[in-house]
């Protein structure tokens, strides 16, 4: 199996609100836990 050893990344980044923040993370709730690292400053989700 052939696996690049470059790749294309594309980002989007927006600024939430205080209420659209809450909203992303009550629909995360249950579906993430907090791991050995703790709270970190980097907030990218990537998918």
């Amino acid at each position: 199996m052939y696996t690049p050893m470059v790749f294309e990344r594309y980002e989007r980044k927006y600024l939430l609100s205080p209420s659209a923040k809450d909203a992303v993370l009550q629909a995360m709730e249950g579906r993430m836990e907090i791991d050995m690292y703790g709270r970190t400053t980097i907030r990218n989700i990537y998918f």
